[in-house]
């Protein structure tokens, strides 16, 4: 069983993208992918039109290449991704204080310059992150289905397996 998590982060431009997952296909009999926010960003002429536009074409670049996107069993592993964006809700600690004036995470942030999303959604409030976490709404059940499979077809003979690896 061998497989691959590429774990996001991967290109920015979509052909690297592409590419990237052909090799790994190529490379290894499972594939996942993980989209991060790299992922996402947005490149003078290529053709998504935002940012949730080009997360259909990575999603689709996968289908393509035969690389699992969303929950899946790869290389012996349930891969349960969990699609998310930060929010300044989650900041929860205190400002930093005695460095002078540290710039809002809007006027730093490479993810508010090389992201941008439909009307209606706004990074610089809970709406991306609520957009996102809504994506994982079709996950439990294909997730459910895996691990029943894993734990039907796969669980008892590999929890035999590792039982008689171990060296105590």
């Amino acid at each position: 069983d061998d497989g691959l998590i590429l774990a996001g982060d991967v290109a920015c431009d979509l052909d690297v993208i592409r590419e990237t997952l052909g090799v790994c296909a190529a490379g290894f009999r499972e594939v996942a992918f993980c989209v991060g926010n790299h992922d996402l960003w947005l490149e003078r002429g290529g053709t998504s039109s935002d940012s949730f536009a080009k997360f259909g074409a990575v999603e689709r670049a996968c289908k393509d290449a035969g690389v699992a996107f969303g929950p899946a069993f790869v290389g012996g592993c349930v891969v349960a991704p969990v699609q998310s964006w930060h929010h300044a809700s989650w900041d929860t600690e205190p400002d930093v204080e005695g460095w002078g004036r540290l710039p809002a995470a809007h006027e730093c942030m490479v993810d508010f310059f090389r992201c941008r999303f439909p009307a209606g959604l706004d990074q610089k409030d809970d709406s991306v992150a609520k957009a996102f976490d809504k994506l994982n709404d079709a996950y439990p059940e294909a997730a459910r289905r895996w691990c029943v499979r894993v734990l039907r077809e796969d669980g008892a003979s590999e929890f035999r397996r590792r039982k008689r690896r171990r060296a105590f």
